[in-house]
């Protein structure tokens, strides 16, 4: 999956979690600027986004999801093709 397939799949993800317009959401885009975000959104957020991409995130990637472009760097690394 090419990243701005990603990124325009996180981007309505982080709309309806966080009940912001997509266009207000890109790279910068973080837990230290939208109101909304909280733990039980960023609890739905990883949710939705394991659902949507049908990947499992660690508790470490967990951990580190608190912007946009790490979301899209993690979810790119799950969806690699692991031998």
């Amino acid at each position: 999956m090419k990243k701005n397939e990603i990124e325009k799949k996180l981007k309505k993800i982080m709309s309806i979690v966080f009940t912001i317009d997509e266009s207000k959401i890109d790279t910068n885009t973080s837990n230290q600027n939208i109101e909304a975000w909280d733990s039980l959104k960023h609890l739905s957020m990883i949710l939705a986004i394991e659902d949507e991409f049908n990947i499992r995130f660690t508790n470490k990637e967990t951990a580190l999801i608190n912007d946009f472009k790490t979301i899209v760097d993690i979810i790119q690394n799950n969806l690699k093709p692991k031998f």
